[in-house]
């Protein structure tokens, strides 16, 4: 619909690689194209699931020096240029240039490519056995076989899951993509049944001192697949979940917490400095490139607003920029949910709404 100028203002659902699709149909749409950079810690990121309840998985992803091969594994140049255009750069999924946190000598931190060092660490922590067609052997004796699950919302997880496939074969390590139900994901996750998840990365990668800095400590089970279990445990007070029992990780939470009784800026930007250093040195999640353009197709919407200030004065009511789409206001609330990741609740339709009716339900859902 979009290359067809059945839009005035789209972005969600456009994605680096339909740019040149959009361009070539500016003629047609009348739309311009722009391409916004985002501001996430990296557009995407694995998630390695700290709390898997694999043990033996568990045990790897949480030795330091495996998640250092597996970063070690990814060819992130390779990835900006195939995917991107070569317009995204090699990220460890914490914070971007934009930030006045920013520290270039952390920002390089497990974005290195260097196969020949990935292999060391994995024979070095005894993985050295290989089966006849070259996976190496988990210490139980299972090939080093990893599914790595996605929300299956779009292909571009599952193209770069593809790159990262192949060059993590040259590490003796196979991987499976598994698209699944968002909601499903985020139980499998909660479980431990999922042991690495592909996903958008840190949201807001352009912080400044006086932003709490919770996305770098664990603090929610939701939005932080490398470890849903301490983040539960700390969103519930101690009630559910397991407390973290890696020592950088229980430092993080310490440094958040003081950051939270913290009014002094210095102290709070000393805080943030130092949770930046413990967080991107332990590669709890492995982030993929960042600064990824995000495509923008608009129209020239100044002759509406110039249309509407030349109206009568007692023209007075609301005016809007139609779409060629006609929805109820149930399919409206189907697809705020299914964009926000909800479970789509029942809607009942009944025969009549009488204004009594309709305003005894406000008055109960509504301070109204």
């Amino acid at each position: 619909k979009t290359g067809a100028g059945e839009t005035d203002l789209q972005a969600r659902h456009l994605f680096c690689k339909d740019y040149t699709f959009l361009r070539e149909s500016e003629p047609r749409s009348r739309l311009r194209t722009l391409l916004w950079p985002e501001a996430r810690g990296a557009h995407l990121a694995l998630y390695p699931n700290l709390n898997a309840a694999d043990e033996v998985w568990r045990k790897l992803f949480r030795d330091l020096r495996f998640r250092q091969a597996l970063s070690q594994g990814i060819d992130r140049v390779a990835i900006s240029e195939y995917m991107y255009f070569g317009l995204a750069t090699p990220a460890n999924n914490s914070i971007v240039a934009a930030s006045p946190l920013f520290d270039p000598a952390l920002a390089e931190r497990c974005t290195a490519f260097d196969p020949d060092a990935a292999n060391r660490l994995l024979d070095e922590l005894g993985l050295e056995k290989r089966n006849a067609t070259g996976l190496r052997l988990l210490p139980d004796g299972r090939p080093m076989e990893l599914i790595v699950e996605t929300a299956g919302e779009d292909t571009e997880q599952v193209d770069v899951l593809e790159l990262i496939r192949d060059q993590w074969a040259e590490l003796g390590v196979k991987i499976h993509a598994k698209p699944s139900d968002r909601e499903v994901l985020r139980n499998r996750i909660f479980a431990g049944e999922a042991l690495m998840t592909i996903f958008y990365g840190i949201d807001n990668g352009a912080p400044t001192a006086v932003m709490p800095p919770k996305d770098f400590a664990p603090t929610s089970q939701a939005d932080q697949a490398q470890w849903p279990k301490w983040g539960q445990y700390y969103e519930t007070k101690g009630a559910a979940g397991e407390p973290p029992d890696l020592p950088e990780a229980k430092r993080l939470m310490e440094l958040y917490k003081s950051w939270n009784v913290t009014y002094d800026p210095a102290a709070q930007e000393a805080i943030w400095r130092e949770m930046l250093d413990v967080y991107t040195s332990q590669c709890y999640t492995l982030g993929l490139v960042a600064e990824v353009r995000q495509p923008i197709a608009v129209r020239d919407v100044l002759y509406y607003l110039v249309a509407a200030a030349e109206l009568p004065p007692e023209v007075s009511r609301a005016f809007d920029i139609g779409g060629p789409d006609v929805l109820r206001y149930g399919q409206m609330m189907n697809g705020y949910a299914l964009e926000a990741g909800l479970r789509q609740r029942p809607i009942a339709a009944l025969p009549v709404l009488t204004p009594w009716l309709a305003s005894q339900w406000v008055n109960l859902v509504t301070p109204i």
